[in-house]
């Protein structure tokens, strides 16, 4: 298996490309009003197995990386922008939230930040002492005429008695309000405990390791916050004092925050509830730094979503980087973008798939999502036409190669992207009933088709972020901050090469054209087992994709079906080939969903396991002419299925190929090797065959990752070992699939496997 460098020629991407900006005039035509996002990840080129390029979300290298990258892609971006060393999202188990990096500027083309120079760069060797923080959080102070004397100098205690604790920076309690019939900044006074201020131990910003818990507050209706900003009324308990807005004591309790960190000045900014506010902060910070000749970091919470700042970020998750694209108008912002990102990985070290043991090659793991919407919440277009969100799910229901094609390794119910109809038996019939609200018109509006949807596009738990189609971002009826008029495609996995992540882009941008000028209201179908049965072998997912691509082409929009040829030789890789005087023997891999382990098997982990001990295969024969021939492996017949090319066909083989304790039936031994035989129907004589091993042959799993691609390679192939041709007779019996599973032999279900060892070490 090959890295792919090439995935379409010269012509064919013109062709592509051709296409894209067709059907942006389409789009034009028909007032769409459509921004694309996505979120691509990465991994680590240099340490693949480490484990925050593995499993974890962070490690000691992850953020480095991150740094130099957004760096080098500030570069390519628009000017005038604010780099932001922020806080990110918190998730249960972790000590404080993650960090999120970014580059934010204005759709004006007004800086939000114009003296690059007071930008402390990457690895500032400086020395800062505290009067440099103390000189600046004051004159910042000033110059938000703020009140000076609510400044407060925090310690970092001491690792052992007896040692006195150290500045570790200063903080000052700021709120943007209304008063005297404007937006001013206000600050006030915090009940402070006795002795030293000591921030919480810990690596995080000190914004975030603020002892709050060790200080006196009044009752929460009397507390200040952000969720009043912009009101046309003066917030309650403020006071005018000597110049300066003051509020009660203790009832401002978020902070801005300066402290030396890594060699330069963080300034942690506080959440501010509007862009005028956040913006009217950094203005002064840029001040303040120009003013003292003193380069900044700026850290701390983001600005709020507003249309009129993009934004590039940059974030951690289990085993990736991910970068957050803005949303773009058009095919061309989106292949510059996507083209960039792309480059600047490599340029990093970054790269857009992984090795496995076995020579694999695969996606990051961390998928990449794509978003639609439009330019704010209410002119996105599924906003405006309910009727789309519902082309959408109807139409990928109606082709499950859409769900399967592009996803990553892990797919099924339990999955974090499960199809509407594999999630709960009786969700394609709650689903029926949402179109007919729809059709009926009961309630149009962008909070009614979230009323109407929420509880259907979910996962088995309820989760609404794990479903294929997820519309947490839409225009959620219980949280105006969330209404975003975005759709999340989440069933993507990270294409290897920017052409691919382009043309699967122009595959959905096609889509949305087409249902707007035409809507599918075709019915649901029931596909029941054949989801798992069917549609788990490349074939039938390749000519579903296929009957895609022919839709579009019928509606005016000539997809071809080779530009999907490159992702199934990628997410269903050849294995191995062997080719007699009367037929051809291909295997791919195929899909093989991974149930959910019960508690009892993961000990109160934080994730759940899912059982990875078997997987699947496909078999292709392809028959000469007047040879009725037979497929067996480890001595049963595989159901064949006619392919409608004359000689050809094709089945699953579904067997156990790790001894793991954690799986659904560890009493099931492997199978491994599995022996395929090519048996001729009348005689019952073996015309060749060949084993297939899951590990080195005979030595069992490979010991670490491969070193690079030809490693790589050499493992993929050295895992099928050819037999000598001809060999004992071997009766065939009846096609042996389920009938839940007509296309699939199971071989969990026959007796007899390989005794393994350790690590999968199979002998007959």
């Amino acid at each position: 298996m090959k890295v792919i460098t090439h995935p379409y020629t010269e012509k064919q991407w013109r062709t592509i490309d051709a296409l894209g900006e067709a059907v942006d005039r389409r789009l034009a035509a028909l007032k769409a009003g459509l921004t694309m996002g996505g979120e691509p990840t990465f991994v680590c080129r240099e340490r693949p197995e480490a484990a925050e390029w593995r499993t974890d979300a962070l490690g000691e290298g992850k953020r480095g990386k991150a740094e130099r990258r957004l760096l080098r892609l500030k570069e390519r971006l628009p000017p005038g922008g604010l780099l932001h060393y922020g806080v990110g999202k918190w998730y249960p188990g972790e000590a404080w939230p993650r960090w999120a990096l970014g580059y934010y500027w204005r759709q004006d083309g007004v800086p939000v930040w114009r003296r690059p120079d007071l930008l402390s760069p990457e690895g500032d060797t400086r020395s800062i002492g505290p009067g440099e923080g103390r000189g600046l959080i004051r004159r910042l102070a000033e110059n938000l005429a703020v009140n000076p004397a609510r400044i407060l100098e925090i310690f970092q205690g001491p690792e052992r008695q007896g040692v006195l604790p150290v500045s570790a920076g200063f903080v000052l309690p700021l709120l943007r309000v209304d008063s005297g019939g404007g937006r001013r900044w206000a600050s006030c006074s915090w009940a402070l405990p006795p002795g030293p201020l000591l921030a919480r131990p810990g690596d995080a910003p000190l914004g975030l390791r603020l002892p709050l818990a060790d200080m006196e507050w009044p009752e929460a209706d009397g507390l200040l916050s952000e969720a009043g900003e912009g009101s046309p009324v003066p917030a309650p308990g403020l006071r005018e004092e000597g110049g300066y807005v003051e509020g009660e004591p203790g009832t401002i309790r978020v902070a801005l925050a300066v402290e030396a960190l890594e060699g330069a000045l963080e300034v942690f900014l506080p959440p501010v509830g509007t862009l005028e506010g956040f913006l009217h902060l950094v203005e002064a910070v840029e001040q303040t730094a120009g003013e003292l000749d003193s380069p900044v970091r700026l850290g701390g919470y983001p600005p709020p979503i507003d249309p009129a700042l993009s934004r590039l970020g940059l974030v951690p998750d289990p085993g990736v980087l991910e970068v957050n694209l803005p949303p773009a108008r058009s095919w061309v912002e989106i292949r510059e973008m996507v083209q960039v990102v792309y480059r600047e990985a490599e340029a990093c070290h970054l790269d857009a798939f992984k090795f496995q043991r076995d020579g694999r090659i695969v996606g990051t793991g961390g998928g990449s999502h794509l978003t639609l919407g439009g330019g704010t919440a209410l002119e996105s277009p599924f906003s405006r036409r309910p009727d789309l969100l519902r082309s959408f799910l109807s139409y990928w229901q109606n082709h499950p190669g859409l769900s399967y094609g592009f996803s990553g390794l892990f797919v099924g119910p339990t999955s974090q992207t499960p199809r509407v109809d594999e999630a709960r038996h009786e969700s394609l019939y709650e689903l029926e009933l949402a179109f007919l609200q729809l059709e009926r018109g009961d309630d149009l509006s962008p909070e009614g088709l979230d009323r109407v949807f929420r509880h259907i596009l979910v996962d088995l738990t309820g989760n609404s972020h794990r479903a294929e189609f997820c519309i947490d971002k839409l225009f959620p009826a219980d949280n105006p901050a969330g209404r975003l008029g975005l759709l999340e495609l989440r069933c993507l996995e990270m294409p290897p090469h920017p052409r691919m992540s382009l043309a699967l882009a122009l595959l959905v941008r096609s889509l949305l054209a087409w249902f707007l000028s035409q809507p599918f209201q075709g019915p649901l179908v029931r596909w029941g087992t054949a989801l798992h049965d069917r549609f788990a072998l490349p074939h039938f997912i390749a000519a579903d994709l296929a009957r895609v691509a022919k839709d579009l082409r019928q509606a005016g929009y000539p997809y071809q079906d080779e530009w999907l040829q490159p992702f199934l030789d990628f997410r269903f890789p050849h294995c191995g080939t062997m080719s007699l005087p009367e037929a051809e023997l291909e295997l791919r891999q195929a899909l093989e969903p991974w149930p959910v382990l019960g508690p009892a098997a993961h000990s109160g982990a934080a994730s759940r396991p899912v059982d990875s001990s078997c997987e699947r295969l496909q078999a292709r024969l392809r028959c000469a002419e007047g040879h009725p021939l037979a497929l067996l492996c480890n001595e049963h017949r595989v159901p064949l299925a006619a392919t409608g090319v004359e000689g050809e066909s094709v089945g699953g083989v579904r067997f156990k190929a790790w001894p793991l304790v954690d799986a659904l039936h560890p009493g099931i031994e492997p199978h491994v090797p599995l022996l395929f035989e090519v048996v001729h129907s009348g005689s019952g004589k073996v015309l060749g065959s060949f084993e297939y091993h899951v590990g080195r042959p005979g030595r069992g799993d490979y010991p670490d990752l491969p070193e690079g691609p030809r490693e790589a390679e050499r493992r993929w192939a050295e895992r099928v070992v050819l037999r000598e041709r001809g060999g004992p007779y071997r009766p065939p019996s009846s096609p042996e699939g389920h009938p839940a599973c007509p296309y699939t032999l199971d071989l969990r279900q026959k007796k007899g496997g390989r005794k393994c060892g350790p690590l999968g070490s199979c002998q007959d």
